[in-house]
């Protein structure tokens, strides 16, 4: 699996832990569109959000390991792509193209 491939499953866990938030959350419908587990926010926040905060990169790491992805590599792609703004747009056009890619055989499949 490539780290593109990887790099979208750890941002699917993430969307779906926040998703599960939102849900178990009493009186939030959605959370602001900023980061909740930044560390100047997170003593605000519910001890459930800072739980899942708090588990999330063990979570990560497994599930970059699990894919065949070795974690430093993985971490050295990130940090790239935090660093430099034309790496991060081109692993999010690699992340779009992929996709699409599996949008189209995902409709391929049901004809």
């Amino acid at each position: 699996m490539t780290a593109t491939q990887v790099a979208q499953k750890v941002e699917l866990l993430r969307q779906q832990q926040r998703a599960q938030l939102v849900k178990s959350l009493k009186g939030v419908d959605v959370f602001p569109d900023y980061p909740i587990c930044d560390s100047a926010l997170l003593p605000m926040m519910s001890k459930q959000v800072r739980r899942t905060c708090a588990s999330f990169p063990a979570q990560a790491r497994e599930l970059v390991l699990k894919n065949g992805v070795e974690f430093e590599t993985f971490q050295a792609l990130l940090d790239k792509a935090e660093r430099n703004p034309m790496y991060r747009w081109k692993l999010a056009r690699a992340v779009r193209k992929l996709k699409r890619r599996q949008r189209a055989a995902l409709e391929a499949k049901k004809v």
